[in-house]
């Protein structure tokens, strides 16, 4: 049996030989799917009414309480079944990465996710418990900065993960995905600000720092934009806010990468270090956004 990549709204193939039936579960890797209409034809035949899964789907028509979706499949012996499937993802312009596995191993990667989750919900917790403390105490602007970071990065990952997909039986209004805009637009806005409190980035090129605030004040408008419903619901829109925030904090990391390298370069205090530490975050954060593009999520 295999399982061909399948791109949006195209079609992969299943081909069972054995002696006997069984059940697989179909694992759609992707939490902010609009909707996944999948079909399931053996031998010729449909056999099953379509599966509509999607931001608003209750747990009680899932196979387990999980932010993903696993969908059950039945493959009867000797069969030849074929899977239609039409996903409406805006956060992905590429692809939507779909599993087959056991029940098994369905259940395994939604232990692992919950653990990541809370893992980090623990963290991000700790964090903006402690910049709060430390900014009342000292009343210093970087720690400032590093609350509002934090709270971006909280909400970014919270609604990545399907954090609240978890207190929330389902999610109609798509309060996930408000989350998800604003937590990229704080960190967007904010990065810059507390790594420029640590090494002056700002003063090598003032112009080009005075872009990135405009950038950041770009991308903080389009989130908000977004909160309102009359462009939530619109599809394209939900698109082009996705697509711009990734393209402006693109930006933004590229130049922060440039500025902390010329910065180390001249041996600018704590410059050296700040350059290593951001290298690191920046192939994780850039792994965690490309490779469930391209399938290759796991659980990162």
């Amino acid at each position: 049996m295999g399982l061909r990549p399948m791109l949006n709204g195209l079609m992969s193939f299943l081909n069972d030989k054995t002696e006997k039936d069984f059940d697989k579960v179909l694992y759609l890797n992707n939490l902010f799917t609009y909707e996944a209409e999948f079909h399931f034809i053996v031998n010729g035949e449909l056999q099953s009414e379509s599966v509509i899964t999607g931001l608003s789907k209750p747990y009680n028509s899932k196979l387990y309480a999980d932010p993903m979706y696993p969908i059950k499949v039945h493959f009867p012996a000797k069969s030849n079944v074929d899977v239609y499937m039409k996903v409406r993802n805006p956060m992905s312009t590429t692809n939507t990465p779909l599993f087959l596995m056991s029940y098994a191993k369905a259940a395994e990667l939604k232990d692992i996710r919950m653990s990541i989750s809370f893992f980090w919900a623990g963290i991000l917790t700790l964090s903006l418990t402690l910049s709060l403390f430390l900014y009342i105490s000292i009343r210093q602007k970087i720690f400032l900065n590093y609350l509002f970071l934090a709270a971006g990065t909280f909400m970014f990952c919270s609604a990545n993960l399907g954090v609240m997909l978890l207190i929330l039986d389902s999610d109609p209004n798509q309060f996930s995905l408000d989350c998800y805009q604003i937590g990229a637009a704080l960190i967007l806005i904010f990065m810059p600000r507390f790594l420029n409190g640590i090494v002056p980035i700002a003063k090598i090129n003032l112009l080009a720092w005075r872009v990135v605030e405009v950038i950041g004040y770009m991308g903080l408008t389009i989130a908000v934009l977004y909160v309102f419903p009359f462009f939530k619901f619109n599809f394209f829109f939900t698109t082009l806010v996705a697509n711009s925030l990734t393209g402006f904090t693109a930006m933004i990391f590229f130049y922060l990468l440039v500025v902390l390298s010329i910065a180390a370069y001249r041996r600018s205090p704590r410059a050296v270090s700040l350059f290593l530490v951001y290298l690191v975050y920046l192939g994780i954060a850039f792994g965690a956004v490309l490779l469930p593009l391209f399938g290759s999520d796991n659980n990162g």
